[in-house]
C-alpha cells in the first residue's frame, strides 16, 4: 500500500479524535504539513517494528580477510545478526567469548558486536578460512512522501494502524492511558494473529541451504 492509503485510513478512524488528523488537502498550512510528516514518521516506526519482530528483511554482508581483533563497519540498515558461516558452510558463533588456544593463537572464531554497526572478529578459523557470510535482519527503507510505497504485505495493515494509533495517543500527554494502552494491546493481538496464521511468511530455511543458493559453499 502507498503511504497516503494508510493515512486516509488513519485519519478516518484511529486518529480521528486527535488534532493530528488535520492534514488538509492539496494545499496545507504549516500545522497541517507538520501533522502529515508526523504521521509518516509514525508509519516508519510501525514498519520498522514489524520488520524487526518478524524478521521480514534478511540481507547478507560478506566479511573479507578476517583476522583476530579486526573490525568491520556494518551497513546502515543493520538491525541484528541471525547467523554467520565460513566458506565451507561451518557456522560461526555470534557473541561467543570462549577461547581455544592453539600455539598461543585463539582458534575459537566468533563474531562480536561491541557497539551499533560494528562487527569485531575474535579468534581465527582452524582451517585458515578468511571469508565469513553474515546474515542479518535489515531495517526497511524509510518513506518520506505520501506517494511512497510501504514495502510490507496487507497481512500487516491492521498491525500498522494500531501501532501508529498507540504511538500517536501516547504522544498526546506522554504517558500510558486507557486509550493508547487499548491500541497497544490491539497491536499485540494483531501480531499474535499474524504469527498463528503463518501470514508473516518468515524465511526459516536452513542456513546452509541459504549459503548454497548464493553459491557461497
Amino acid at each position: 500500500m502507498l503511504v497516503y492509503e494508510y493515512i486516509n485510513l488513519l485519519v478516518a478512524s484511529e486518529l480521528k479524535p486527535l488534532g493530528l488528523a488535520n492534514i488538509g488537502g492539496d494545499f496545507r498550512d504549516e500545522i497541517q504539513e507538520k501533522n502529515l510528516q508526523d504521521i509518516i514518521g509514525l508509519l516508519n516506526l510501525a514498519n520498522s517494528a514489524l520488520h524487526e519482530k518478524f524478521a521480514l528483511l534478511q540481507k547478507e554482508f560478506l566479511l573479507e580477510d578476517i583476522e583476530n581483533n579486526k573490525t568491520f563497519a556494518l551497513p546502515d540498515d543493520f538491525v541484528y545478526p541471525i547467523n554467520a558461516a565460513l566458506e565451507d558452510g561451518t557456522q560461526v558463533p555470534l557473541n561467543n567469548e570462549r577461547k581455544v588456544l592453539v600455539d598461543k593463537t585463539d582458534k575459537a572464531l566468533s563474531l562480536m558486536f561491541p557497539e551499533p554497526f560494528v562487527c569485531l572478529v575474535k579468534g581465527e578459523d582452524l582451517n585458515s578460512q578468511v571469508r565469513v557470510s553474515l546474515i542479518y535482519i535489515a531495517s526497511p527503507k524509510k518513506v518520506t512522501e505520501p506517494t511512497d510505497k510501504i514495502s510490507i504485505t496487507s497481512a500487516f495493515t491492521q498491525a500498522i494502524l494500531d501501532y501508529v494509533a498507540y504511538k500517536a495517543f501516547l504522544g498526546v500527554d506522554g504517558h500510558v492511558d486507557k486509550t493508547n494502552n487499548t491500541y497497544y494491546m490491539r497491536y499485540i493481538a494483531d501480531c499474535k494473529a499474524i504469527e498463528t496464521s503463518g501470514l508473516a511468511a518468515i524465511d526459516n530455511l536452513n542456513s546452509n541451504v541459504k549459503l548454497e543458493e548464493r553459491g557461497f559453499v
